[in-house]
């Protein structure tokens, strides 16, 4: 039989046409989150060293049911996190059947750089060494020894963990890598807060159970009162609910200690350990004040409660624990973290995440959350005051984020507005 050469080569071209879209198609798989578009990168093999867990991403084309997870974790293969377009975070003990790995991947780890702790490009320039690079910014937190300065501090870190470690396991890691664990009071709810010696930072990102680095919060007072435009006086009336706040116990987190006020007598355990705060005093006294003094403007809402009050976040994280020994069953927190810088402003971040854990770990608990004071600016593409809800605390899903009306019953302008960044309505009440 005769055969013809040019049906031969459109033949051999047609499938490599086809190799050529389906490799590309495989190249070009990637996963987008809110630090970036990384590529998924296949796993080929999996090869262990030790009998630690090893943490990758599963990909499918469809949404897992729950006979396939059950099928996973009895091969090993543990879901964590569900992510979107079809991508699992999980965890691997023990070896894996081949058949699974081509849905196994892993990802660069400069995607854990959360948007206010490196770029990405600073990173990946010091994971590589190019010191020089990272000189040239000086807005970055790094090393000392990348200063060349002893007495810059070691930078500090909130890290976001995988579920179920224990603090032994992360405090022997953190000794063989030079890092120093600072506080591990939310490790139950996924994240703990360290500092990095000299070039540690590499061993931080490539730890495999770490999914997000960002920086430690600084909480800084929101202040404002507008006593005529408050509503809720009604609620103590005894023609209608006549809440007075017996029987509970609130939590307050704030800058500072209570001053000594007749009206706040009988009803607060101070913890707190900074000095005395003003704007502390004031809303002790809007929560739980007696009303001896004056008692059309100096009553609480709550004037029988018994109020806690700690160091800013200090009472999130205590709260646990206060649940036990005081019933503890409301935090008041009037306060944030970057309230005027719109690349931080309705983050979702690792504190978010915590916070939403907590309460579900403690469906009995609410965290209330002023929602800002930043109504003021601009954070574009949004209208002026739109989107300016303080990251971090505020856009937790699960928490009671509070804004301010006007005395007209219209949106304070000061008051800071939603959407948060991934687009869910903040404050929820005003």
């Amino acid at each position: 039989m005769k055969v013809n050469l040019d049906d031969v080569k459109r033949i051999l071209n047609f499938f490599f046409i086809v190799f050529l879209c389906c490799h590309s198609a495989e190249a070009q798989k990637a996963v987008t989150f809110k630090t970036g578009t990384f590529s998924l990168d296949h796993v080929n093999a999996i090869e262990r060293s030790d009998d630690h867990s090893i943490y990758l991403f599963y990909s499918t084309d469809h949404i897992l049911s729950t006979l396939e997870r059950k099928s996973l974790d009895e091969n090993g293969i543990e879901i964590l996190y569900t992510l979107h377009d079809n991508i699992y975070w999980v965890r691997i003990k023990g070896e894996v059947n081949k058949t699974y790995l081509k849905y196994l991947f892993q990802i660069d780890p400069s995607y854990k750089i959360g948007q206010q702790a490196f770029d990405r490009d600073t990173v990946r320039s010091q994971r590589h060494g190019n010191i020089e690079k990272m000189k040239s910014k000086p807005d970055v937190r790094v090393s000392p020894d990348v200063r060349e300065s002893p007495t810059v501090n070691m930078p500090e870190w909130r890290i976001s963990i995988a579920p179920g470690l224990s603090l032994t396991e992360i405090t022997k890691w953190a000794e063989t890598n030079r890092i120093t664990i600072l506080d591990s009071r939310a490790l139950q709810f996924g994240f703990i807060d360290v500092s990095v010696a000299a070039n540690s930072f590499d061993d931080l990102i490539n730890t495999q159970w770490i999914s997000f680095i960002d920086n430690i919060p600084h909480d800084e007072p929101v202040n404002y009162r507008m006593i005529n435009a408050e509503r809720g006086w009604g609620l103590k009336s005894p023609l209608t609910r006549n809440l007075d706040g017996s029987g509970m116990t609130v939590g307050i987190g704030d800058e500072g200690r209570i001053g000594t006020h007749q009206d706040l007598s009988n009803s607060l355990l101070d913890l707190t350990s900074f000095s005395i705060s003003s704007h502390s005093t004031e809303v002790a006294g809007i929560i739980t004040g007696a009303g001896l003094v004056n008692p059309a403007f100096g009553s609480g809402y709550a004037p029988n409660a018994f109020v806690l009050t700690r160091n800013f976040s200090d009472i999130l994280w205590a709260s646990p624990q206060y649940i036990s020994d005081f019933n503890l069953s409301l935090t008041n927190n009037s306060y944030g973290a970057n309230l005027t810088d719109c690349t931080s402003i309705g983050d979702y971040d690792g504190t978010s995440a915590g916070l939403d854990q907590m309460m579900r770990d403690y469906p009995s608990l609410l965290h209330v959350f002023a929602a800002a004071n930043s109504g003021g600016i601009t954070c574009s593409p949004y209208p002026a005051g739109y989107a300016t809800v303080a990251g971090g605390y505020q856009p937790s899903k699960n928490v009671l984020t509070v804004g301010a009306i006007s005395i007209t019953d219209t949106n304070a302008s000061f008051s800071s507005r939603g959407p948060v960044d991934d687009g869910r309505l903040k404050p929820e009440v005003v």
